[in-house]
């Protein structure tokens, strides 16, 4: 037992056979309690020791969807097929580009919105994006200056 050994390293008394010693100090003994208790008239505490109980199994956590996994979700998305982005809202599928900005060369999904607004959305970003799904007839695109509040 664990807390045997530790009482031993520490050169403390063990009761045993239920006899308690006349000298003064402190003592343990090993038995079976749900509760401790105090005696002040016997000056004696009982402390039950209670091993601790093991964690609880760590919950299994999804793993993020990899870049090439998103990506491979768009790959059956065709020009003129509709989107939608969480910040911007509904959009047309306009192709894909590659473009530099700020000396790093980066593939962009194009969208085009209401009237002549735009947005290249790195492909990175993939995960703001999802299909358009409704019912019925083509949906109205979003104008970019309605969800410039929005973030």
């Amino acid at each position: 037992m664990r807390a045997r050994y530790g009482l031993d390293r520490l050169d403390a008394r063990l009761l045993e056979g239920g006899r308690i010693s006349p000298d003064p100090g402190l003592a343990f003994a090993e038995a079976r309690l749900r509760e401790g208790f105090v005696s002040p008239e016997l000056r004696l505490a009982v402390y039950p020791f209670r091993p601790p109980r093991p964690p609880p199994p760590p919950v299994p956590k999804s793993p993020p969807p990899e870049p090439a996994a998103a990506g491979s979700a768009f790959s059956e998305l065709r020009v003129g097929d509709f989107v939608v982005h969480e910040d911007h809202g509904v959009a047309r599928f306009a192709g894909f580009e590659t473009r530099e900005v700020g000396g790093v060369t980066r593939d962009y999904l194009y969208l085009e919105y209401q009237g002549e607004d735009r947005v290249y959305v790195p492909t990175d970003q993939l995960a703001k994006l999802s299909r358009y799904v409704g019912a019925g007839g083509e949906p109205s695109l979003s104008a970019l200056a309605a969800n410039a509040g929005r973030t």
